[in-house]
């Protein structure tokens, strides 16, 4: 109650956390990549999960796989072709913001 209500001091009770709406629409993207991902053959699953989940670099899947640099690539490229074309067959559980990006 001491506090005084001065513009400076309204940025500071802003709560900037996501909503519950962002927090559900979240939880069902990552479900649906989830899916996605899972769907894929096991070399293709393998390779996108160490390159976009795990964050290795090519040659260090590629040292991990016992594939060549180019193999991973190909790999990876095919793999993240599959699940942009998962997403867009099931486009109407994707957040509206995401679903013009597929087209």
């Amino acid at each position: 109650d001491d506090m005084p209500v001065e513009e400076e001091y309204i940025p500071q009770l802003t709560d900037r956390s996501e909503t519950p709406h962002e927090f559900a629409e979240r939880r069902e993207l990552q479900a649906l990549i989830g899916s996605a991902i899972t769907s894929l053959p096991e070399v293709l699953r393998t390779a996108i999960v160490l390159r976009d989940v795990e964050g290795y670099a090519y040659e260090e899947i590629a040292d991990i796989t016992s594939a060549a640099v180019g193999t991973v690539k190909s790999r990876i490229n095919r793999a993240r072709g599959r699940v942009r074309d998962y997403l867009g067959k099931h486009a109407e559980l994707l957040p509206s913001v995401y679903r013009h990006s597929l087209k």
